[in-house]
Order: structure tokens, then sequence, then C-alpha cells
């Protein structure tokens, strides 16, 4: 069997009910395109290798399941782009649901050699009962907790048509360029981390490098947002997350660099926490949340020394 040109991974952790939807959503995709799926399993102790199992034998394209005993997100990344056979990997959460099409978007917009990274497209799928205000928020902005990437019909190139680099959840790479930049950070990313940003960090580093990304407007994936997620209280913890990698991405400042920095997101800070404090309008109170939050990750991040969680 000749070697496949796209590798599909997802990267799961007790998640195999989820997993088994995304998986499902996938196998619409012809095995004429010469695609694998690779589930990178982060040492989950559901019915993941269960349901696997059940789906190998009828399923459009090989599969593979892989166990990474180590967690943490950047770890399995870093073990797909070690495993994965094809020359352009694809990583996918394992809570999407994927479009027909999606693999054969990225794979036609990799036929441009100077393409090293493709983004597709996200749509957030809310609980019904979501309140108008937050889904005003979450539609008018990219990235957040819902990870929504959706810059219309028409494709761009990020860094000149389209400013925000790909999402973790849906994006495309190829495999001997990301490993040539070293992989994906490991003292970031969901799991042991608690400050995300990987991904972003290898998009910097290869844009830097000159190759192209692209946004694939004909990728769809409809992202299953959990109702948990639809809260205050997790935009406040994710943005502040958010936040700690902002600071690390412009390099930790020192001296009086240092200082202006701690001064300027304490100051922040409290100019949102007054805002949110006066404010009753709940659409306008998750704005002065998500600002509140990231810049008290940034002082967090300047004036605190973080301890990296990374396994030599």
């Amino acid at each position: 069997m000749d070697a496949p040109k796209i590798s599909v991974v997802i990267c799961t952790r007790n998640r195999g009910a989820s997993l088994a939807l995304t998986v499902a959503s996938l196998s619409q995709t012809p095995p004429w395109l010469g695609w694998e799926l690779v589930v990178i399993d982060n040492a989950s102790d559901d019915d993941t290798q269960d349901r696997l199992r059940s789906i190998e034998a009828d399923y459009p394209a090989p599969v593979r399941s892989l166990i990474e005993p180590k967690i943490g997100l950047s770890k399995a990344r870093n073990r797909a782009l070690r495993e994965a056979h094809g020359e352009i990997v694809l990583f996918l959460d394992d809570d999407v649901s994927c479009e027909k099409g999606v693999v054969e978007a990225h794979l036609n917009a990799f036929k441009d050699p100077h393409v090293v990274a493709t983004g597709g497209r996200i749509v957030p799928s809310l609980p019904e009962d979501t309140p108008q205000w937050f889904r005003d928020e979450v539609y008018s902005n990219s990235g957040g907790p819902t990870a929504r990437y959706d810059f219309g019909d028409e494709p761009g190139e990020v860094g000149i048509d389209i400013r925000p680099l790909p999402i973790g959840a849906h994006f495309g790479i190829r495999r001997g360029v990301a490993r040539e930049r070293g992989g994906f950070d490991e003292s970031l990313g969901w799991g042991l981390s608690s400050i995300p940003g990987e991904e972003t960090r290898l998009m910097d580093q290869i844009r830097a490098g000159g190759g192209r990304i692209l946004y694939v407007p004909d990728a769809i994936v409809h992202h299953r947002i959990p109702a948990e997620r639809v809260t205050f209280a997790y935009f406040d913890q994710w943005f502040e997350r958010l936040g700690r990698f902002e600071a690390l991405r412009s390099g930790r400042p020192v001296g009086r660099a240092r200082l202006k920095g701690i001064g300027q997101a304490a100051y922040r800070y409290g100019k949102w926490r007054l805002r949110l404090l006066l404010e009753r309008d709940p659409g306008r109170r998750i704005k002065y949340y998500r600002r509140l939050a990231r810049a008290r990750g940034r002082w967090l991040e300047l004036t605190i020394a973080r301890t990296r969680d990374v396994d030599s």
C-alpha cells in the first residue's frame, strides 16, 4: 500500500463518546484521497480503545490508535508528528463534526508547494438555550473558548488577507516543516500545562521562515460546545490563560521593561474591573470579563515565576 498523502490526527483523552462522533463524521471521506486516521490516545481510561476497535474493519481509511502515556496535548501532537505516515498532518479536536470535503479541501490547498500550513473554518455549535448576548459575543470574535475561525467563503492568506493564525481545533501542517521547527512546545498546551498556544508558537516560527499559511473556507467543522463553557466563569479562566500566553509570546521582559509591563497590566486590570463592577448588561459584562482576565493573566506571567512541569 502506498504511503498516505495526508494523516488526519485526533488527540484525545477520556472522551470516547465525543471522539466517536468526530470519527463518524470523517467516514464520508473517500478512500481514494489517500488518507489515514491516526488517533493519539493520551492515556485514556474510558472506552476509547473499544470504540476505535469497533470501527476499524469498515472504515474507509486505515485506522491507527497510538497510546501516548505522557499526559499533555503538546506531547500527543509531537507523537503524531513522529508517527504519522503522511507528508501532511491535519489536526482535528475530538469534539468537532466535519462537513463533507474537509480532507480534500486541505489537500487542494497544499498543492502549492509554498503552503506550509492551513486553517480550516470552525463554526461553534452552541447549546440551544445559549442567550443571544452570548451568541453575539462569540460571533463577533475569532478564537476564544469556542475556537471560532470563520472569515467567510473566500480563501485568503494569513498575514495578508487574514490576521489571526489558524486555531488548534482544525489546522493542517507539513509534517517535515513542523519537525524542522522543533514541533510543539511541550511547556504549553492543555493537559499538564494550564497555558494554551503551542500551535500558535509553532505557526509563528513557520511564518517567520517565509512559509505561506492559508485560510481554507471549504474545510468546515462544527465545534460542539458544552453548556459548562457558556459561562462567565469559563470565559474568565480561558482568557486569563490566554493573557499568560500573550506575555510569553512577546518574551518575558527584564528590568524597567518588566516593571513597565507589570504597571500596564495592573492599570488595564483595574480599568476593566471598575467597568465590570458598574455594568449590569450581560453582553457588555462578558466583553469586560475577557479584557480583565487577559490583563490579569499578563500580570501573573510577568510577576510570578511559572514552574513548568516538563518531562525530560
